[in-house]
């Protein structure tokens, strides 16, 4: 007994609180100069949610000058296709939840090959959603052609929502600024909006500047409002645009997601520190997701403790190259009340709280 009180002290004193980034996603697709017909197979900072190929990675990626995340590393190619071939849908989760207080703010650079029309307007390929993605897809940003080129449009979620479409034409085979805001509002469950602004050259201090394109805001009255945002998405379908996205930023302010210097930009391909992150959903019944980060390779244990601090559940207890991980714990066989689950790798060792409500 005078062990499991020593033991659970030892947990209390390692329970700290997730401090928040400004620039909460900095993906630059900085995987190497290989090419490879699915981006899963060469990072796991990808996770695929839908379909079972693609999209690609390819090198190099695209450039945009004054651009932060700019010449670095590959990009990801994405298409349109049919089942089992070319429909992979992939997301990635940001290093901190925005939760639904907040504004978030979502850029990209994008060259499209080629679009198409559907249903007398477009697809989507790229959105938002939150940290548990599941179907919940947010901030839709759709393309369709438009004689020799092609136009923006923009949906909150899906029907019966109609994507509100520009006019202005845009260029294929050029390189765009894409940037996605998303706006949390209180007043009712279904009254958050997006705004797109799309940019051919410069890159604006201050929201908007001079984008070519704006759309919105949209979305108030449309589809319930997700809690929080946590994950960017690239989607792949039978009607989707086909081109290269590169340089996907997230941040909770304009300044953080344009700004080429002074910006705190800690979240990068490859991890600078160790780190684990609260669990999400907190409190929880009976899964939650636990993401965290190392800095190099090691071995890792990622354990569950309770009360008591009997050990109850080992999630993790292998090598792991440096990245950025996530990993879900179902607590469907434990009872109500409040567990601690602790990271370990070489000399590193951290301890967060979690509670069960069934």
């Amino acid at each position: 007994m005078k062990k499991s009180i020593l033991l659970f002290c030892f947990l209390l004193s390692f329970s700290l609180i997730t401090v928040g980034q400004t620039v909460l996603l900095n993906e630059n697709f900085d995987y190497g100069s290989t090419a490879n017909s699915d981006i899963t197979m060469v990072t796991q900072n990808w996770a695929r949610h839908s379909g079972t190929q693609g999209p690609q990675y390819v090198y190099p990626g695209l450039s945009y000058t004054a651009y932060p995340s700019t010449n670095v590393g590959g990009a990801l190619s994405f298409t349109n296709g049919s089942s089992g071939n070319n429909d992979g849908d992939v997301n990635r989760q940001t290093s901190t939840f925005i939760s639904s207080t907040s504004v978030v703010y979502a850029s990209f650079l994008l060259s499209l090959k080629s679009a198409k029309v559907y249903n007398n307007a477009g697809d989507y390929f790229f959105h938002l959603g939150p940290a548990i993605l599941s179907t919940t897809f947010r901030g839709r940003v759709y393309v369709m052609s438009n004689g020799s080129g092609f136009s923006f449009g923009l949906s909150k979620s899906s029907s019966p929502e109609v994507a509100v479409y520009s006019n202005t034409v845009l260029n294929f085979n050029q390189t765009y600024l894409v940037v996605l805001k998303y706006s949390f509002n209180t007043s009712a469950t279904t009254d958050d909006e997006v705004t797109l602004y799309v940019y051919s050259s410069g890159v604006p201090t201050s929201e908007p500047g001079n984008p070519d394109v704006t759309i919105g805001p949209t979305g108030t009255g449309s589809s319930a409002d997700p809690s929080d945002i946590g994950t960017v998405a690239i989607r792949q379908g039978s009607n989707t645009p086909t081109g290269t996205i590169d340089g996907i930023r997230v941040a909770d302010s304009w300044t953080a997601l344009l700004g080429a210097t002074g910006v705190d930009d800690n979240y990068s391909t490859v991890p600078t520190s160790f780190e684990l992150m609260q669990n999400y959903p907190n409190p929880f019944n009976p899964t939650t997701t636990i993401a965290y980060s190392i800095p190099r390779e090691g071995n890792v244990t990622l354990k569950i403790y309770n009360m008591l601090g009997q050990e109850v559940k080992t999630l993790v207890n292998e090598a792991r190259s440096a990245g950025y991980y996530r990993v879900s714990f179902d607590a469907s066989s434990l009872s109500s009340g409040v567990y601690f689950y602790r990271i370990q790798s070489g000399e590193f060792m951290m301890t967060k709280k979690m509670v069960l409500i069934k």
